[in-house]
């Protein structure tokens, strides 16, 4: 509980808390569970409560970051200690602290999802069980975050290492209450993202307005420990999940529960993607049904977010996992049960949760890999030092691909030369050197002649 924030000695330029800018930053619900979830917006700056190690509480500014940070270690803020929880399953228990006032049991997300008939289950020869716990991760691109604002004539320009300028465009127009066409957003090479420079950051809202509130330009940039303390982290999920299968290895479907640990709240995007790690659950795999519990919590702990993958990989792990235990139980390889198991054909298939894919003979491409992976297994049997634990493994993956029928391309003559302009954005994937290589090939022109914007 924050009781007071008094400054040292020496004053900044300007210093801001939440009664200088009471927003939260926005957060994105995905429909299925709009009205279900409870949901609890990070503020920009802290009130009345910290419920994390490194949430911000108070942005100094000053002509230099050496003085911004003796000035910032002088502020005191007077705490009084508040009772915590940091372990999702001892926050939902009735005699765990309430992070947040209106949501009991410290439960945002409680939803059952169920798809296909359960009762198939009934049907199993074999039942295996895995649990899973992942740890929490930090994304760590090799450029932390940092921010450019500058606020002239009513127009707002900023320079942001962001994935997604839109984005940082749209939110903070709407917190800062200023015309979408009045703020434009500049992400230069962004040096690599995993992620946590997809969503507004609160650091990115207060340089913005320090610099609207300054008439001056006002930069930010992130130390690395910052980075490592606060932004948010990714994974963080438990798993009890059941699979049901025939004597022959072929699968029938999977039960369970999905334990999320959102933080100490909503941001961005995370409560959805609690979501994802349920309805990509099935993975490439064909199964009859599902039946599982979702639950996503509060703790006091840096909210959770996108990295690599924003549920995938956890289902991924999940799903996988099962694959393992069922081809142990029943004697089978465990490149065999997957070959038994996976998608076969082309078309579009809906698993048990109405996820639709779209197969693309997932059986072929999984052969190549087997391949691999059946000459690694009698490499090792020959070569595995005596005394030494030797082993191969194999694993499937299906990932969303969210391309836009509203995307384009344009591609222009200028002076011999060709340019090219496109809407991706790149934060470490090397799209500039790609596309003109491309454009190279199918034009039959001189590399150096393609210019990418």
């Amino acid at each position: 509980m924050v009781r007071g924030i008094e400054l040292g000695s020496i004053k900044p330029i300007l210093m801001l808390t939440w009664r200088d800018i009471d927003e939260n930053l926005r957060v994105r619900v995905d429909p299925e569970i709009s009205g279900i979830a409870k949901i609890v917006p990070m503020p920009i700056l802290a009130r009345d409560r910290v419920n994390f190690v490194g949430q911000p509480v108070a942005a100094i500014v000053a002509s230099d970051p050496y003085e911004a940070e003796d000035i910032a270690e002088q502020v005191y803020v007077n705490y009084e200690p508040l009772d915590s929880v940091a372990d999702p399953e001892e926050a939902i228990k009735p005699e765990a602290p309430q992070i947040h006032e209106r949501v009991e049991r410290n439960t945002c997300l409680e939803k059952r999802f169920v798809g296909g008939d359960p009762s198939v289950f009934r049907e199993a020869d074999r039942e295996v069980e895995v649990e899973i716990d992942t740890e929490r991760i930090v994304a760590n691109p090799m450029e932390t975050k940092g921010a450019l604002a500058i606020y002239e004539s009513g127009k707002l320009t900023i320079y942001a290492t962001t994935q997604n300028p839109y984005r940082v465009r749209d939110e903070l127009s709407s917190i800062l209450k200023i015309p979408i066409n009045n703020i434009r957003v500049i992400s230069p090479d962004v040096g690599g993202g995993f992620g946590v420079k997809v969503p507004l950051h609160a650091e990115y809202v207060l340089t913005a307005y320090a610099s609207m509130i300054l008439k001056k330009p006002v930069k930010w940039i992130e130390t690395r420990r910052e980075h490592l303390l606060a932004p948010y982290q990714g994974r963080g999920v438990r798993a009890r999940i059941k699979g049901y299968f025939k004597k022959d290895g072929k699968i029938l479907g999977i039960s369970g529960k999905v334990i999320v640990d959102l933080g100490a709240y909503n941001f961005s995007i995370n409560q959805n993607i609690a979501v994802n790690i349920v309805r990509w659950i099935t993975g490439p795999y064909d199964m009859k049904a599902v039946d599982i519990d979702l639950l996503a919590v509060f703790t006091n702990k840096t909210p959770f977010n996108a990295y690599r993958g924003a549920g995938r990989p956890e289902a991924a792990l999940i799903y996988e996992r099962v694959m393992d235990a069922a081809a142990d139980e029943l004697g089978i390889d465990r490149g065999e049960i997957r070959m038994i198991n996976v998608l076969k054909g082309y078309g579009e298939y809906k698993n048990p949760l109405g996820v639709v894919i779209d197969v693309a003979n997932y059986l072929e491409t999984y052969m190549r890999a087997h391949e691999e992976y059946e000459r690694l297994k009698r490499e090792i049997s020959k070569t595995c030092p005596e005394g030494m634990l030797c082993g191969a493994g194999i694993s499937n993956y299906i990932e969303f691909n969210r391309a836009s029928p509203g995307e384009k391309a344009k591609i222009r003559i200028r002076n011999k030369s060709i340019e090219i302009a496109v809407g991706t954005h790149s934060h470490g994937q090397g799209h500039a050197t790609t596309f003109a290589q491309l454009a190279a090939d199918e034009l039959g022109l001189p590399i150096e002649r393609i210019r990418i914007v």
